[in-house]
This record gives C-alpha cells, structure tokens and sequence, in this order.
C-alpha cells in the first residue's frame, strides 16, 4: 500500500517526537528562557538596559523573546508534517489497513490542516506556559542550575497534571 501523509506525520509525531515532549521540551525551553535572562542579570548588562527602558518595558521585551522561542517546537511539527508531505507526495488517502493499525479520528482524516492548526496552537501554549514558569524561575532564583532545574520540574509536574488528571 501506499504510504500517506497523516499515517506517517502522525507516527513521527505521537509516537516519537511526542514521547520526548514530556521529558525534553521543558528541559530546552527551560534552558533557553533561563539562560537568556540570566546573561543579562548576570552580566550587569540588565542595568544598562534599563537606563534606556523602564523595568515594565524590558519584562514585555523579555516576554515577547519568550514568545519567540515558544515557536520552536510547533515549528519543528510543521517541518515534519512538511518532510512527510514530501516523502508521500502530500497523499491524504489513508489506506484501508492503516485503520486497523492506528487509531484515527475522522475529524483528523477530513480536517487534517485544521488539525495541524489546532495542534500548533496548543503545542504553542504548552510551551509558552513552560517559558513563562521558567521566565519566574529565573527571576526568583540566583543560581541559573537552581532556576534550570526548579521550572524544569514544575513543567514536568504541569504535563503530568494534564495529560494524567485533567
């Protein structure tokens, strides 16, 4: 059979990429936001930012950073979704057999782009919340491996809720 674009996208993605969600994007994001606060505060450099700003125009400055690394991760989905287009020909016909292999939805089957849209966009909000406790964290703790680990861990406990409890 013919391999199509949403059997092989969503195997990379829920299979794989998504068993490492949990674990590895709160530790990237974490290290990212983490880092990039902290070599401002810890260089001196934050207060000759703030000679030329207010201290609320530099926490917006620092959040609209947090809103730009936040993109990573959907835009790697969007990549894979794009490498397997690619690899299939952007077929959407799902073969017959597949069905009994994977569980698909019908909405996923006849929606696939909405789909992508709505995943992108909650994909983005994960990791704009795991940027924002990590955002706290470095603000709150002097030591980055403190803040590192701190807003790591509370991501992993914010995914375990989510996905286990809600």
């Amino acid at each position: 059979g013919e391999l199509d674009l949403i059997t092989l996208s969503q195997e990379v993605i829920k299979n794989e990429l998504f068993s490492l969600i949990d674990i590895i994007i709160p530790l990237i994001i974490s290290i990212i936001v983490v880092l990039t606060i902290s070599v401002d505060i810890y260089s001196g450099l934050y207060k000759n930012i703030l000679l030329r700003m207010t201290y609320k125009e530099y926490i917006l400055h620092k959040l609209k950073n947090i809103m730009l690394i936040s993109n990573i991760i959907p835009l790697f989905i969007l990549i894979i979704n794009f490498i397997a287009g690619i690899i299939t020909d952007f077929n959407l016909n799902i073969q017959p057999y597949y069905h009994n292999l994977y569980v698909y939805d019908s909405f996923i089957e006849n929606n696939y782009i909405l789909y992508l849209i709505f995943t992108y966009i909650l994909t983005y909000l994960g990791c704009l919340l795991f940027g924002l406790i990590s955002f706290i964290c470095s603000i709150k703790e002097k030591s980055k491996i403190v803040a590192i680990v701190k807003s790591y861990l509370i991501c992993v406990i914010v995914t375990f809720i989510d996905y286990y409890i809600v």
